[in-house]
């Protein structure tokens, strides 16, 4: 092997990525995440977990993503954020392919929060993010926790600390989405967020959510239907396909998926 040639095909291939990424358009604002015709595999895979979905998401408005296990929904996610690139179509971020975006303005611009997100043992005010300077904890965390709000400065967990405090799933839940809200995000992402809490503390945080969103993009993702009605559209996905669109009222009228859905949890799931 002829090292000084290996070393010149990596240094250019190098210089080539260098010289992409610097030539990428920066973002300052997200007006609209639009999907066209995107398909997506996975690796060894022949299924698609995502067919020809077109749909644009638009600031200032909430979105719900909803359907069973495995409809593809986290898919749509993984993708608005990056971590998957379409296997056919493309995504494009106020008209710009995202392929073609700075990562870094891009990652400025938007948050997600996840089901498992977790906090280190640190203080409150060490696990939050405060680029936006606008933020008020003690004003948004009450709106959340209503009772018993944790001081900013209070630690998390008694690991490491005897005086912290252990949260429950719930209230780990809403720490989480004020950690989000605690950065200058233009597009917020629930993915199962809210998953820990009971039904009424869940319906009062997402209708909190939304309200605080109102003037950004505010994507949810759940299996809770009765948390969807209080966006503004609902997507119904099924085996990667988007089947419904809608808001609560017109999906209702449909009398399609979606309202059988909805009917089989407000009876308990005791639909036969």
């Amino acid at each position: 092997m002829n090292l000084r040639k290996t070393y010149f095909k990596v240094d250019k291939y190098m210089s080539n990525r260098l010289e992409q990424e610097i030539s990428k358009q920066k973002l300052n604002y997200i007006n609209e995440i639009e999907f066209r015709d995107v398909s997506f595999k996975y690796k060894n895979s022949d299924v698609y977990s995502l067919k020809n979905f077109s749909y644009s998401f638009k600031s200032g408005k909430s979105y719900a993503l909803v359907g069973k296990s495995g409809a593809g929904k986290t898919t749509i996610i993984n993708l608005i954020l990056g971590f998957l690139e379409p296997t056919e179509g493309k995504i494009l971020v106020n008209n710009i392919d995202l392929r073609n975006i700075d990562k870094f303005s891009y990652y400025n611009l938007i948050s997600s929060v996840f089901q498992d997100s977790e906090f280190l043992p640190f203080k409150i005010s060490e696990n939050l993010s405060f680029t936006n300077k606008e933020f008020n904890y003690d004003k948004e965390a009450d709106r959340f926790f209503r009772n018993n709000t944790p001081n900013i400065s209070q630690y998390f967990s008694d690991t490491f600390y005897k005086e912290g405090r252990n949260f429950s799933g719930g209230e780990k839940n809403a720490l989480n989405i004020l950690r989000s809200l605690s950065k200058c995000s233009q597009c917020t992402i629930l993915d199962e967020a809210t998953a820990a809490m009971d039904i009424i503390n869940e319906i009062e945080t997402i209708k909190t959510f939304v309200n605080l969103m109102k003037d950004k993009l505010a994507i949810i993702v759940t299996h809770r239907l009765p948390i969807s009605k209080f966006c503004d559209e609902i997507l119904v996905i099924d085996d990667g396909l988007l089947i419904e669109s809608g808001n609560y009222k017109d999906l209702l009228e449909l009398d399609g998926r979606y309202k059988l859905l909805n009917d089989i949890q407000n009876e308990g799931y005791e639909y036969e």
